[in-house]
């Protein structure tokens, strides 16, 4: 699914996901290859299996132009995780 937010309801989209959960940890993941939707939901799929994240918000956003300096990978992307993980911080 793909959610297109405008500078109106950007800062209530925001302020929404941010009372959803306790998120406690984020990150970004940069991979060799292009993230694809499907790998991505995979990979997210995976995590949550092992138990450890009780809830996980993710979405891919491609790099700008940064001339492939982490990969190379014709087109670099990266995955953003906000996680409500379990014995995390509060």
């Amino acid at each position: 699914m793909r959610l297109l937010t405008t500078s109106k309801n950007f800062e209530s989209y925001s302020n929404a996901l941010a009372m959803m959960y306790n998120w406690n940890y984020t990150t970004v993941v940069r991979t060799h290859y292009p993230m694809k939707p499907h790998i991505a939901d995979k990979k997210i799929e995976q995590l949550v299996m092992t138990g450890c994240v009780s809830n996980i918000f993710f979405t891919i956003e491609p790099d700008r132009d940064i001339k492939y300096a982490y990969t190379s990978a014709f087109s670099a992307n990266k995955l953003h995780l906000l996680m409500d993980v379990k014995g995390g911080y509060s």
